[in-house]
């Protein structure tokens, strides 16, 4: 729906008739085989999002020149950047920094949606070693857009405050980032622009279905070879999904942050257990598990419509749990070391 709405007035087209359009094809994204549509796709969504960035990061650092520059090129006249204490700012309803900003954003460069990936892209690849190109390049391009878009709306409106304004009483972030990108880049660049901003929440809704139904085909090993097995869950998968989208998403999102950094949690505990087993350096999984368990914790503790504790009750909670679930961790990954490999 929020791709829709942007898709709309740029196009002419009703929001309803991109609704299906989308849904097209994320139903036939989830149902083909991979090379025969997002293998061919995701490409080009590539190059709109490297355009989109790269547009907006060289604004921002040509604007110092922006006297000196052609009044075609839109560069904006900065003033001194917002005086930002990472300690002392609070959410306009005085929300804690944290936990709280490590569950609004919830899908930056580690997130639990990317470990549901791992059905889909383990698929693509031919060996373990190209895990880290694939899925490390790509939380860390994901965690640079996200630096280069704060710093824009940061620039843009000035002050945090300026930027809330922008996008409170339901006004949609699109809108904001249209009005930068208009202003900035013209409106040509402005249309690449936002075809940038409609590629991530499309390419995240056909990850999502396709991922859903491996999992659903692995967890009960139902062979996907024939079509008819791939419709099978498919079509109730995509029932539900049109179900969820018509509920409430301011609703559904308070319980999406903190289940999705679980899952993230979970996911590095797992990874830590089986490098431990392996006799490898586990550490750089078993650090943000435990910074991402904490960050749960501390919000499930703190936050009016969970636990409801104090700041530091909830603090001294979650850190003893965090330190419980690391010693239950790392104890069974030492357990595994002795455990005989299977007879093949």
């Amino acid at each position: 729906m929020g791709p829709a709405a942007i898709l709309s007035p740029m196009t002419g087209w009703s929001v309803s008739a991109w609704i299906w359009i989308i849904f097209g094809y994320y139903f036939l994204a989830t149902i083909l085989p991979i090379q025969a549509i997002m293998g061919k796709v995701y490409p080009l969504f590539s190059v709109a999002l490297i355009i989109m960035v790269m547009g907006i990061l060289g604004v921002m650092l040509l604007a110092p020149f922006a006297d000196s520059m052609p009044a075609w090129m839109h560069l904006p006249r900065m003033e001194v950047l917002p005086d930002l204490d990472f300690f002392h700012n609070r959410h306009p309803a005085d929300f804690p920094l944290f936990p709280v900003m490590f569950i609004t954003i919830a899908c930056g460069a580690v997130s639990g949606f990317h470990a549901t990936q791992s059905p889909l892209m383990a698929r693509c690849l031919k060996t373990e070693r190209e895990g880290l190109p694939v899925f490390g390049g790509a939380m860390i391009t994901e965690g640079i857009i996200a630096f280069i878009w704060a710093a824009a709306a940061l620039t843009f409106y000035g002050s945090p405050e300026a930027l809330g304004g922008a996008t409170a009483n339901g006004k949609a972030p699109a809108l904001a980032i249209q009005t930068i990108s208009e202003s900035w880049m013209g409106s040509v660049g402005s249309i690449l622009v936002m075809i940038g901003v409609v590629i991530l929440p499309i390419s995240t809704g056909d990850g999502a279905l396709r991922v859903t139904r491996l999992m659903i085909a692995d967890s009960f090993k139902l062979s996907q070879e024939q079509l008819s097995r791939r419709l099978m869950i498919a079509i109730p998968l995509f029932a539900a999904a049109i179900a969820v989208s018509s509920m409430d998403y301011a609703v559904i999102w308070q319980y999406f942050g903190w289940a999705n950094q679980l899952l993230a949690a979970a996911t590095l505990w797992a990874v830590s257990i089986y490098l431990r087993s392996k006799k490898r350096c586990y550490w750089p999984a078993a650090a943000p598990a435990a910074f991402l368990s904490l960050v749960v914790f501390q919000y499930l503790f703190s936050s009016p419509e969970m636990c409801g504790f104090s700041e530091e009750a909830s603090l001294i909670a979650s850190t003893l749990l965090t330190a419980v679930i690391g010693v239950l961790c790392l104890f069974r990954g030492s357990g595994l070391e002795k455990a005989e490999e299977p007879s093949l």
